[in-house]
């Protein structure tokens, strides 16, 4: 028989026989010696053993834990030998990822119309009617990691002397080569430009020309700013707490521990891990797509290629990246990674300073000042926060008829997109921080992510899209300037052009008059946004800057600069690329951080097909058939978020107390393992549920998950399932007669009230046929029906000191009603009502050391036991406990 002593601290049996306790009075050198033996679960509350659904755990916090190594959990796993190793990876949440993967690059590909039609459709439908969803979270997870650096920025993610790997220059140049930098190029110089005719602001009437410049820089930086940070960092720590500081195994789905407990390791694991593959994907595509566009933009422009047939010179150019990709991610995370993350970082910090040098540097420099107060003063809060309800509204619903509304589109093809697009690219993104964050605090991470990032990013829009800007405004100088003294507009129109325009190198002069002084020579020619050509943005600025001679020997430095962009972004496209496929591989083999290289070579070829798919699906519009697919995966992905927000907040708060001296809990893990057994004994997603468990294992369910219950319902579970579904106000009188049987005529009205609204709500509904009125009355009666469970299933949680909250009570007693009544009836059927902690105690010679009088006399909150106790358990197997004085309270 294994023994193990407790004091608070983790131990543990399975099947706890004896108990001895150990009570040690303040001023006595020994403890006295009791025990309680076989009449344990007569004095205190505890719960069975033997239930079939999960294991019961008595008021003593009896708990399990797992081995640190991801192997030892209960995850699903195949292994395949394969050229002298093995393809070890999680069946089902590799098949969900590849079919869904596979399948839409395939549809893409045979009907490229038919499914940009479909995904621009359901991506109109997702901002419609979830634009308060994507704008409303975004500031809750920005301010969220803002306040975790507060106040619990000393947290490390890894153990206190755990060093990081990386140093902090490199450190930097990785964490910025995967999260925002493939895209800088494309959008650098292109949004500000948009934003000048089509920002909310511009269409106000009252407007100067330069507030609406202003608006388009603000607008560029906002996209680019917290906002695209704060999810990012948020699953960074929420991995890296996860599996460095509580042993996890790392992978995505191990966020969720605090909330799903051993479910995390089953069915609902592998479906959030295999939405997490799709999501990267997706959202590494949309990025990875972008660069592509640009390096075909940039070759066209180097004359390389020819611009006949756009779509093919993509795809090309995809595959000639992806096998240069692949190389670089078998050489790991060590080599390829580390280094090309330094040569992209130096390439766009190069490229960067010329244009900042050879531009109006002094304008540069202001607009970066002036561009900082501005977020600071309209993008942290207002901004965050602008859904443009009004111009979201069309013709015949309500639009302003000023004409000076925004366009109602611009909600959906901007900041919606963004939101979506970040959010969809989180979960690489961040698991790839956290990968490389191992060893830091939580405040050092947020300094490079919020700080540094953000800043480097400001400057980057203040050069590129300042100088595009600048630019412009001169185009439509030089177009006036011809229109007025010459009667000619395009009197400085460059040639072969229809919107760039060249800069006069010496005064002109108009009948004596001079009409144009250029201050800034060897820029020009300068050019005009072009809508429909986005893409050479980019380039008309890099070959402004030609500096031409009399002699006309040189060709200025634009091909030079192009080159530059061009062999920027191709490193920044490896990056990526290898980031995204070494995250994915681990998600898809249960956190293993070493695999198989066909393994990582599959999931590099994937990105490059469904990258692929999207570009062919949107042929002349393939940015838009990227921005949907990007919003379309970015929504779901939202609300796992959501629920991170929880999850973090739970493993720091408890990392915090781990950390303080004066707790004698010093495992993180333990302190975790007692958090997940203070709920209800079956969760929500348990019970009934359990037979898609069954099903997904093909009835070979593991055997650790057999023992638990969690392979199946059992016969109670299932029969109240349907009992509550079809009959619910019977199941709420049940519990409402074990909650207060002596309030019979109040459970009886309360009964009755959730018979009339269940009832009424399904009429009404039924009624949405004849007229859609009834619509609103049906969601008012069901509400009311969640309202009376919701304050049902508190009392329960309060009854038991459950952990939980109102949301997750509403949420239960709504839309899962039926696993709500169950849970709350299974946990009345498991364990006693405890209306005292324990009647008696005795010593080994018979003498009572509490009693029944004494524990009744007590009043709330008092302590029946000295607080510098301890116990001491044995049984048969292992299992681990802790325990805490605490809980010995009336």
């Amino acid at each position: 028989m294994n023994e193990t002593v407790v004091n608070d601290e983790v131990v543990g049996q399975d099947s706890v026989k004896n108990v001895e306790i150990k009570v040690k009075d303040a001023g006595d050198s020994d403890p006295v010696k009791l025990e309680n033996g076989e009449g344990r679960a007569k004095s205190i509350s505890e719960k069975k053993v033997e239930n079939t659904n999960t294991r019961r755990l008595t008021k003593l916090s009896i708990k399990e834990s797992f081995k640190k190594a991801s192997d030892e959990y209960p995850l699903r796993e195949t292994s395949i030998p394969v050229c002298g190793g093995s393809l070890i990876f999680n069946s089902f949440t590799s098949i969900f990822g590849i079919a869904i993967l596979w399948g839409f690059s395939i549809w893409c590909m045979v009907q490229p119309e038919k499914a940009l039609e479909t995904m621009v459709s359901f991506k109109a439908q997702c901002t419609q009617f979830f634009t308060w969803f994507f704008i409303g979270t975004k500031p809750i997870f920005i301010f969220f990691v803002i306040f975790l650096a507060f106040r619990y920025g000393n947290v490390k993610l890894g153990h206190p002397e755990d060093q990081p790997d990386f140093s902090n220059i490199l450190y930097f140049c990785m964490l910025f080569s995967s999260g925002i930098e493939n895209s800088l190029f494309f959008y650098g110089v292109a949004e500000p430009l948009y934003h000048q005719s089509t920002n909310w602001h511009n269409n106000a009437g009252y407007r100067t020309q330069d507030e609406i410049d202003q608006f388009a820089i603000n607008q560029t930086l906002f996209h680019w700013g917290l906002a695209g940070w704060g999810q990012y960092l948020l699953v960074a720590i929420c991995v890296g707490l996860a599996s460095f500081k509580y042993g996890l195994p790392f992978t995505y789905r191990s966020c969720f521990f605090p909330l799903l407990g051993n479910y995390t390791w089953g069915w609902i694991g592998d479906i959030i891990e295999g939405f997490a593959i799709v999501t990267t994907i997706a959202g590494t595509c949309t990025s990875l797509g972008l660069g592509i566009l640009q390096i075909v933009s940039g070759l066209e422009r180097l004359g390389t290629i020819e611009s006949e047939d756009a779509t093919r010179n993509a795809v090309i150019t995809i595959w000639i990246i992806t096998v240069v990709s692949t190389a670089s991610l078998l050489s790991g995370l060590n080599v390829g990674i580390k280094y090309l993350s330094q040569i992209g970082f130096a390439l766009g910090m190069l490229i960067l300073f010329l244009v900042l040098v050879m531009d109006k540097t002094n304008y540069i420099f202001n607009l970066f000042v002036q561009s900082t107060g501005y977020y600071l003063q309209y993008s942290v809060v207002l901004l965050n926060f602008w859904t443009d309800a009004f111009g979201q509204l069309e013709d015949g619903q309500g639009r302003a008829l000023d004409g000076e509304s925004a366009e109602s589109w611009w909600m959906d093809a901007w900041t919606v997109f963004y939101w979506a697009w970040w959010t969809a690219w989180s979960g690489f993104v961040g698991m790839f921080v956290a990968r490389i964050s191992k060893g830091r605090t939580i405040r050092e991470i947020v300094f490079y992510g919020f700080g540094a990032a953000i800043l480097y990013t400001f400057l980057w829009f203040c050069v590129f899209g300042g100088v595009g800007i600048r630019q412009s405004r001169q185009a439509f100088e030089m177009e006036q300037l011809g229109a007025v003294y010459f009667n000619n507009s395009d009197e400085f129109l460059a040639d072969g052009s229809t919107y760039c325009y060249n800069v006069p190198q010496q005064d002109v002069i108009v009948n004596g008059t001079t009409v144009f002084t250029n201050s800034l020579l060897g820029v020009t020619p300068v050019c005009k946004f072009n809508e429909d050509d986005a893409g050479q943005a980019w380039f008309n600025v890099m070959y402004s800057f030609s500096f031409p001679e009399n002699s006309g020997n040189f060709g200025g430095f634009g091909a030079f600069l192009t080159a530059l962009t061009i062999g920027a972004i191709m490193i920044y496209f490896v990056t990526s690329s290898d980031s995204a496929s070494l995250m994915v591989d681990h998600m898809s083999s249960n956190g293993r951080e070493e695999n198989h290289q066909l393994q990582r070579l599959f999931w590099s070829l994937t990105e490059g097909a469904v990258c692929t798919a999207l570009i062919v699906a949107g042929q002349s519009n393939a940015l838009l058939a990227l921005q949907s697919a990007a919003v379309i995966a970015g929504l779901p992905f939202t609300l796992f978020l959501c629920y991170q927000v929880q999850t973090t907040w739970i493993m720091c708060s408890l990392a915090g107390k781990a950390e303080d001296p004066s707790n004698k809990l010093v495992s993180p893990r333990a302190l975790l393992d007692e958090h997940i057994t203070h709920t209800f004994d079956m969760p929500v997603y348990g019970g009934i549920f359990n037979l898609f468990e069954y099903i997904v294992s093909l009835g070979g369910v593991h055997k650790e998950r057999v023992i638990r219950g969690m392979d199946l319902p059992s016969k109670f579970q299932a029969v109240e399932f349907f009992k509550g579904l079809f009959l619910p106000f019977l199941s709420l009188h049940r519990i409402l007669f074990k909650l207060h049987p002596e309030r019979k005529c109040y459970n009886l009205a309360v009964t009755m009230a959730y018979a009339f609204f269940f009832v009424a709500w399904i009429v009404l509904f039924c009624w949405v046929a004849v007229n859609p009125g009834f619509v609103a009355l049906g969601w008012s009666a069901f509400f009311a029906d969640a309202v009376i469970l919701t304050s049902v299933r508190i009392e329960v949680r309060s009854l038991f000191e459950l952990s939980g909250n109102v949301l997750e009570d509403f949420g239960a007693a709504s839309f899962f009603y039926p696993q709500g009544l169950v849970q709350m009836l299974d946990h009345f059927e498991n364990n006693q009502q405890p209306t005292k902690l324990m009647s008696s105690i005795q010593t080994k010679d018979g003498d009572d050391f509490f009693n029944d009088e004494k524990i009744n006399s007590a009043e709330k909150g008092d302590r029946v036991v000295p607080a510098n106790f301890s116990w001491k358990a044995s049984g048969e197997k292992g299992v681990h406990t802790s325990v805490s004085s605490q809980i010995l309270q009336v």
